[in-house]
């Protein structure tokens, strides 16, 4: 298979594992550093691995385990990235990344990278509309990405990101309700760029959820539930704190959100810290609404999740469903993390009388879980979450684009999903209107006719379905 892919950065290099597990690579473009050939040296680069999904349209949750990630050196010998066994939702990823290690790897040149995932869970829309998950415990598989030309690792500090594309890994029948997974991945790497720090490609860390492990006079040290990385960043007095006074209000054991990014030594800095609970029994857990039902304040939903924090979490509840409880007491906010909601043309409200289905969000209990309940579908959910807090959370939606217009600063458009968009189905049409703030990071510029990923806010106007977009990426 020989295929010509063009990207903004780095090399970008396919893997595909055909489902009878007969191993095929292919790839083709540039390396982020050139020259002869180097034996693998005792000195070592920062590396960072992340990883990143290229969305699906009937999928409205995939979860896999990632057991490990080595890479080939040129002499045959292997250096492991990724030793532990790490549970990942992908969906929720389209338009950033999320760490999953940051390691340190002998300079020299490298020919492929090796992965190995199990245990898959993926949640969709079958023909009827109504939400399924089905696990498949005893899949596992290898991938080998082969690097054309080969990788040279030299002084500078480097991101490896993986970008699983659902959309071609997995075939679904909505009807039959089979499933066949074929992995199909992407991987590019680049230089980490101070300057360029503060996107998901080139270092940046966005809405990394977890809890504290560890804090010293200068730094902050943040373990993510559904996965092993533990993220350490440097704190100065650039970073914004939210809902804490500082570092020191911090301890081991609160739910955090950090932002971070990169340096030219591979190490982090904390731009936004977001306090998020410091109770013994804290959870928080983001996901989609689906089966929304009540009345304000009183309102109880499904949650399918993408990830949870805290003591009562667990890895295990990655593509699960939760059932969320609201009432009187429960606080609703949106967390734009640096978009600018002004000047749009309407005002974004987000509370109990106007959450719905299909809405990305992250809610927050002091009390644990209680009992599950059993869905439309007529399954048992994990447990029940009574809400303190809801916060609207930033999600991906791909599409063509149509009737795009810039008028004072403010660029809209129409974004056209699939017809068969598990998206589609939960918000009961095809059709969203995308709007550009001057916030926005473009990384591709729309045209009319052409496929997008955006990764924005989502609201219903009057019944008009608005994306407040915080970044585009190409499909």
């Amino acid at each position: 298979m020989n295929s010509t892919l063009i990207r903004k950065h780095g090399l970008l290099v396919v893997g595909t594992l055909l489902a009878a597990l007969s191993l095929v690579g292919c790839g083709t473009g540039g390396g982020s550093t050139t020259g002869s050939p180097t034996p693998k040296s005792s000195a070592t680069t920062p590396v960072q691995v992340t990883v990143t999904d290229a969305p699906s349209d009937r999928i409205l949750s995939f979860e896999i385990t990632i057991n490990s990630i080595s890479l080939t050196a040129q002499d045959g010998s292997t250096v492991s990235v990724l030793s532990s066994p790490t549970e990942i939702e992908l969906t929720h990823l389209v338009g950033t990344t999320q760490p999953l290690t940051l390691t340190s790897v002998p300079q020299g040149t490298y020919t492929s990278a090796s992965f190995t995932v199990s245990d898959p869970s993926i949640t969709f829309v079958n023909a009827m509309g109504v939400t399924v998950t089905r696990q498949m415990p005893d899949y596992d598989a290898t991938v080998t990405i082969p690097f054309s030309p080969a990788l040279t690792i030299g002084t500078q500090a480097l991101s490896l990101n993986f970008d699983f594309n659902l959309a071609t890994s997995v075939t679904l029948d909505p009807v039959a309700g089979t499933i066949t997974i074929n992995p199909k991945v992407l991987l590019t790497h680049q230089n980490i760029s101070p300057s360029e720090g503060e996107k998901p490609d080139s270092g940046e860390v966005e809405d990394f959820a977890g809890t504290v492990t560890s804090t010293t006079a200068t730094t902050l040290t943040v373990s993510g539930r559904m996965n092993s990385f533990s993220l350490t960043c440097t704190v100065d007095a650039n970073t914004k704190f939210d809902g804490v006074s500082g570092l020191s209000g911090l301890q081991n054991g609160d739910i955090v959100q950090v932002n971070a990014k990169s340096q030219a030594d591979g190490s982090l800095v904390c731009t936004d810290v977001e306090a998020v609970d410091d109770t013994p029994d804290g959870m928080e857990a983001r996901g989609i609404v689906s089966n929304l039902s009540g009345s304000s304040p009183n309102l109880q939903f499904d949650l399918i999740v993408e990830e949870a924090n805290g003591d009562k979490a667990s890895s295990s509840m990655a593509g699960s469903t939760i059932t969320v409880t609201t009432s009187s007491e429960t606080a609703f906010a949106i967390n734009w993390n640096g978009v600018d909601p002004s000047a749009l043309g309407f005002t974004p409200q987000f509370d109990s009388t106007t959450i719905f289905n299909g809405q990305n969000v992250a809610a927050d209990t002091d009390s644990g879980l209680g009992s599950g309940t059993t869905t439309s579908s007529g399954t048992q959910t994990t447990g029940t979450l009574a809400a303190k807090k809801v916060v609207l959370k930033a999600q991906p939606f791909s599409g063509t684009v149509s009737g795009l217009s810039t008028s004072g600063g403010l660029t809209t458009f129409t974004l056209t999903l699939a017809s068969d968009s598990a998206m589609a189905s939960l918000l009961g049409t095809s059709s969203i209107q995308v709007m550009l703030p001057a916030t926005a990071e473009l990384d591709v510029q729309p045209v009319n006719g052409s496929v997008v990923r955006v990764r924005g806010f989502l609201f219903n106007d009057q019944g008009t379905f608005k994306l407040v977009a915080r970044r585009t990426v190409a499909p």
